[in-house]
């Protein structure tokens, strides 16, 4: 029950985030490409995304929302653990940023995800790092992953994938919706690709190429913003 009225009270969050940010974002020359792309997609969902912005979260949740009147709300994201914190002092969300991003995490019931040292890796499986998120997809939930594990600061088209993603979709089941964001001047552009259902990776070496998979995916739509 208390998942039920959490997921409520975020997707009542995300609606109202979704009436008071896109006229905003239009301002910029918001476009989102390829919702039809949605139509056949139900039940539980990976959406899986490039992450260059800070605000690439709320971006991404309103482009959602667009499709079928916020059918996929609410989207629950991956974060990391020290996101939550009220008081963070470290880039990009310093304080008082942290307390808004605190806000919108915890109001959107995100999963919070520990990054693991190596020590840690011996220790807890991916598996059991991502139980949360493997659970809410079982239970037909929708959830958000940044692959890449962090924004990009390089002047690469994208980092190597984490792993994350393509185990999300060996313990679920769940079909991956590759999104690429793209910013250029006074344009945001945001572009959903076909629904990726087949990586069958029952090993690690089939996590890697999966998640190889995904990442090419999402490419492949940056470089179809750009015209390419």
């Amino acid at each position: 029950m208390r998942r039920v009225k959490m997921n409520k009270k975020a997707r009542v969050f995300q609606m109202c985030c979704f009436h008071i940010f896109l006229p905003i974002l239009k301002l910029y020359g918001f476009e989102v490409k390829g919702l039809e792309k949605l139509k056949e997609v139900n039940g539980a969902v990976i959406f899986a995304a490039n992450h260059v912005n800070p605000l690439d979260g709320i971006i991404t949740a309103v482009a959602i929302a667009m499709h079928n009147a916020g059918k996929f709300l609410p989207v629950r994201y991956l974060a990391f653990a020290k996101y939550f914190s009220w008081i963070h002092f470290q880039w990009p969300f310093i304080f008082p940023v942290s307390l808004f991003v605190a806000a919108w995490i915890q109001i959107s019931n995100c999963i919070p995800v520990k990054s693991r040292s190596k020590k840690e890796r011996q220790k807890m499986s991916l598996k059991d790092v991502l139980s949360e998120g493997i659970l809410a997809l079982e239970n037909g939930e929708r959830l958000f992953i940044f692959p890449e594990g962090a924004m990009n600061r390089t002047d690469e088209m994208l980092l190597p994938g984490k792993r994350g993603v393509a185990c999300l979709h060996k313990e679920t089941g769940a079909p991956i919706v590759p999104m690429a964001i793209h910013y250029c001047s006074r344009k945001i552009t945001v572009s959903f690709g076909e629904p990726i259902c087949d990586l069958n990776n029952p090993s690690r070496c089939d996590l890697d190429t999966g998640t190889k998979k995904v990442m090419k995916r999402i490419e492949k739509l940056l470089v179809e913003i750009n015209g390419g």
